[in-house]
Order: structure tokens, then sequence, then C-alpha cells
């Protein structure tokens, strides 16, 4: 025979905590992932592995932050946008 366990004691989180824990995982993933991508592009510009015009190369050595925070700013902006709309 088997006992029944009233469903309250076994009910798990709520959807919206599933889907927040979802968002908040995929947030993440991207930002590290745009980060990753654009440190990696940077290092392989600057040894000279990808061959580039010498403006661009300059400038990824100069500036190295500018592409990934802009990146990672657009993205924000359009969750924003697309959360308030």
């Amino acid at each position: 025979m088997v006992r029944r366990v009233p469903r309250t004691i076994i009910s798990g989180p709520s959807s919206a905590d599933l889907r927040m824990e979802t968002l908040h995982g995929r947030g993440l993933t991207w930002a590290v992932t745009i980060t990753m991508f654009c440190v990696t592009t940077a290092h392989t510009l600057d040894r000279a592995v990808v061959p580039a015009p010498r403006v661009l190369v300059d400038g990824a050595r100069e500036f190295p932050w500018a592409v990934p925070v802009t990146w990672c700013l657009i993205v924000v902006l359009l969750i924003a946008v697309r959360f308030w709309s």
C-alpha cells in the first residue's frame, strides 16, 4: 500500500521563482560569455593571430574594456525596454 503525502508538504518553488532563477542564470551566463569573447578577441588581435588593420589593433590595446561594457549596456537596455513595454 502506498501512503499518500499531502501536497503542501512536497510542493516546490512556484513557477515565478523558477522563471526568475532561470533568467538570472541566463543573464550571468551571457555576461560571462560576452566578456570572455571580447577578452579572447583582444588577445588574438594583440598577438597578431588574426590579421587586422593597425587602427583596430591599437584601439583594442588602448581600450580593451570599451566593447564588452558597450555590449553589456546594450543588452541591459534591451532587457529594460522589453520589461517595461
